[in-house]
């Protein structure tokens, strides 16, 4: 049984790795926060999901701070657009936590989430060569939305136009990011990246700018559920929403200065990581 004191700087430690990797790759930090409550320190699913989504909050906000200004890669009108269905979403998954938090079919939320973090971490890899470039065809509710934009690359030196396609494809997966998200406390953020990246030809660099900033909107919609429902603890959330805003300051700053390959090969482990650890726990082999 560790001291208040000694969870303080532990948490405190991990919840500033969780912010800077999660706001370098666009995931948000929860994917380690919520293992991290779990498993180290016995905390129920419910609670660390309601912890890990204001670390979320802290996240976004950190990296929004940095975020804003002319050189951002973050495309602010797909970001809104998108978080009409990813807010939907995810307050439905945070309903569905907290009135089936003790059903004997969980494991199949951890089964579905772990095999799809695998395909999508599999897509990844196979397209980890494709250079960000402008399509040749462009999508007609990109244009009616105005997605279409640019970003100036600091790696590359010039800057980088973008057409995404695919949008009604992507606005499903993001619904369905949200009830994740919900669900599990993670932000969404893994779900983003691969809606954004993989489906709608986002550069990788926008879609992590922009994740960044829908990540906080996202969680906010759910967390007031967690709360009504009685599963926020201020003391058990303190540290981790420190560590993680500190952490997740540094990691936005890095990341507009980091190469798109590096980024990509972050995310592929990170995702891969958490694919088998929710196959794992889906099987009862994590409790």
């Amino acid at each position: 049984m560790i001291s208040l004191l000694e969870y303080f700087v532990f948490m405190l430690l991990i919840a500033f790795g969780a912010g800077f990797l999660g706001s370098l790759v666009g995931i948000g930090g929860g994917i380690i926060i919520v293992p991290a409550l779990t498993l180290l320190f016995g905390v129920p699913v419910p609670i660390a999901a309601g912890a890990s989504l204001i670390a979320v909050i802290a996240t976004s906000s950190g990296a929004g701070f940095i975020a804003y200004g002319k050189d951002s890669p973050a495309n602010y009108r797909a970001g809104m657009l998108l978080m009409t269905v990813l807010a939907t979403g995810s307050v439905l998954g945070a309903v569905a936590t907290v009135y089936a938090s003790r059903s004997s079919y969980e494991w199949v939320v951890f089964l579905v989430f772990g095999v799809v973090m695998l395909v999508s971490a599999s897509d990844l890899y196979v397209t980890r060569n494709r250079e960000d470039h402008a399509m040749s065809v462009d999508d007609p509710v990109a244009e009616y939305f105005e997605l279409n934009s640019s970003y100036y690359d600091h790696t590359k030196k010039k800057r980088i136009e973008y057409h995404p396609t695919k949008v009604y494809h992507g606005l499903g997966v993001m619904f369905s990011a949200g009830i994740l998200s919900g669900m599990l406390g993670i932000g969404g953020g893994v779900f983003n990246n691969i809606a954004m990246s993989s489906i709608m030809r986002f550069p990788l660099k926008v879609s992590v700018a922009t994740s960044n900033l829908m990540l906080g909107l996202t969680a906010a919609a759910s967390v007031g559920i967690y709360y009504l429902s009685g599963f926020i603890y201020p003391l058990l959330s303190a540290p981790v929403v420190i560590g993680i805003l500190l952490g997740s300051i540094n990691g936005r700053k890095l990341m507009t200065r980091s190469k798109n390959s590096l980024i990509r090969t972050l995310f592929i482990l990170v995702i891969v990581a958490v694919g088998i650890e929710m196959i794992l726990k889906g099987v009862g082999i994590i409790i």
